[in-house]
């Protein structure tokens, strides 16, 4: 292999890289039944209640973390569901006001 085809081959190699999926931001997301967009929370922290803005009807778990779903503002009211990593919820006839994440 001559030079100019070594270095062809150095640029093509170097060019396409991969990242891995586990490099993805950790989300929350949630939607008031009322509301046209979505809201966000990025990177939530352990053990830590949020409050969300308005009734969440709609949510996708996109966190490493368990997602403890709560009637009331600053988790309380009693909790309504738990959603694992990756799960979508949709209260159909219950809301959510906060959530708390916890490790799975």
């Amino acid at each position: 292999m001559n030079a100019l085809s070594a270095v062809g081959a150095l640029i093509l190699t170097s060019t396409f890289v991969v990242t891995p999926a586990h490099a993805e931001s950790k989300t929350f997301h949630y939607r008031d039944a009322s509301a046209s967009s979505w809201i966000t929370i990025n990177d939530p922290s352990g053990r830590r209640c949020y409050d969300l803005q308005g009734d969440a009807s709609l949510i996708r778990n996109k966190t490493d973390y368990k997602a403890m779903l709560y009637r009331g503002s600053s988790c309380s009211g009693g909790m309504h569901a738990t959603l694992i990593p990756g799960e979508r919820w949709v209260g159909r006839q219950m809301t959510v006001k906060s959530v708390r994440f916890m490790p799975s």
